[in-house]
């Protein structure tokens, strides 16, 4: 189970470092070298952290009982004065984007010509590679009153006219089709979400805190909800937080992995020894691998398990002695970005622990991350969130 101790986020939320463990935790390589930072009193717990704000606390325990929201949960979290925004190695800005309302989720679609964004405000924004907004998505009759937030945004490759799902903090989940809205239905769930899990063919899951459920993607139908339990007992995961997958294979993330038969519902393993609190779960699809970040803190926040067996097979150390990840992207086969606190910023590195690129000095926590990996002669392009600052990045060769 989860350690419910109260938590003190550091007011320098930043994302992990790729540094010191490789494979089996194996000698850090060349690259990049961040400054080191320096440690907490040796006598914390490596699960509290300090604030720069004194008496402002992030407890685990009280906001998983009450339900807080994703949107609760960034506003809680108390944002430093930064040093200037700069990038090392193989990052370059390609666009900045000032979306009006802290990004919850962003997404590429499925041909990376347009980077999708879901905000606190409630609107759903899409904007072009060259920064550029091509056009709001917000349901009919939502501009006059208070809307719920908008809490994630994805694309279902093969599905009618490239079917959008945008999920809500209120329980909607709504299929677009273009830019109206073709199914909308409530009761989903409390800051449901949607993943696209590749091979699920005319599916798309959604989840809560507690349940996933995989749904029709042209009807949203539910078809069917996954066992909560492994061997007839209940997975002490604690909430869900992120849900990835391939083929007919669902892995969630919480307090732990657990994997799912996505033909059957029922669940197969369960691994220890990860808190994921956010987007901080990626699977490979060419590799079978998955890739998963903790928030709980400590330079191990960052492991690589394969996929058939739940086996860990990287350890990606980070230099920072309380390092948060809050959200983790595939660049490739054997290239990562993860992101989050402690201090604010996004790495991209190898298996093998070579640092190629950072992107540091910003203003919040980094808790979105999404890459859209396209044919040699077109490159890889990255899309993150901090705050309501959405960035477009290239990654060079």
């Amino acid at each position: 189970m989860c350690n419910k101790k109260t938590e003190r986020m550091a007011a320098s939320d930043g994302a992990t470092g790729g540094g010191g463990g490789g494979k089996e935790a194996g000698e850090g390589g060349a690259g990049l070298v961040l400054p080191p930072t320096t440690p907490s009193d040796p006598g914390t717990p490596p699960t509290t952290r300090t604030q720069h704000a004194p008496g402002r606390r992030v407890s685990a325990a009280s906001s998983t009982a009450s339900g807080a929201s994703l949107a609760s949960l960034l506003a809680k979290l108390h944002h430093p004065p930064s040093s200037s925004l700069s990038l090392e190695g193989k990052l370059r800005i390609r666009a900045t984007l000032d979306c009006g309302s802290d990004v919850l989720g962003c997404r590429f679609s499925p041909d990376g010509a347009l980077v999708g964004a879901a905000l606190r405000s409630g609107q759903v924004k899409l904007f072009t590679l060259a920064g550029t907004l091509s056009h709001t998505l917000q349901v009919p009759g939502e501009a006059q009153r208070a809307t719920p937030a908008a809490t994630s945004v994805v694309w279902v490759p093969g599905a009618q006219a490239q079917t959008l799902i945008t999920t809500y903090s209120d329980g909607r989940v709504v299929a677009w089709r273009g830019r109206s809205v073709g199914v909308e239905m409530g009761g989903a769930g409390v800051d449901v979400r949607a993943a696209a899990v590749s091979g699920l063919e005319g599916q798309v899951v959604t989840f809560t805190r507690e349940q996933v459920t995989l749904r029709d993607v042209n009807t949203l139908a539910p078809a069917l909800t996954l066992d909560p339990g492994v061997g007839g007992h209940l997975v002490g995961r604690g909430p869900l937080w992120a849900v990835c997958g391939r083929g007919r294979e669902v892995i969630g993330g919480g307090c732990g992995l657990t994997w799912w038969d996505a033909r059957t519902g029922a669940a197969t393993r369960s691994v220890g020894g990860v808190q994921v609190r956010g987007p901080a779960l990626a699977s490979n699809t060419h590799s079978g691998k998955v890739l998963s970040g903790s928030w709980g803190g400590g330079q191990d926040s960052v492991k690589v398990w394969d996929s058939s067996t739940g086996k860990l097979t990287h350890v990606l150390h980070s230099e920072a002695a309380h390092t948060s990840v809050y959200c983790v992207a595939w660049v490739g086969k054997d290239t990562v970005v993860v992101g989050g606190t402690d201090p604010n910023l996004l790495r991209l590195t190898t298996l093998d622990n070579t640092t190629v690129g950072v992107m540091r000095g910003l203003r919040q926590p980094l808790w979105c991350v999404d890459a859209h990996v396209a044919r040699p002669h077109q490159g890889t392009r990255l899309a993150l969130a901090s705050g309501s600052t959405l960035y477009l990045l290239d990654v060079l060769k």
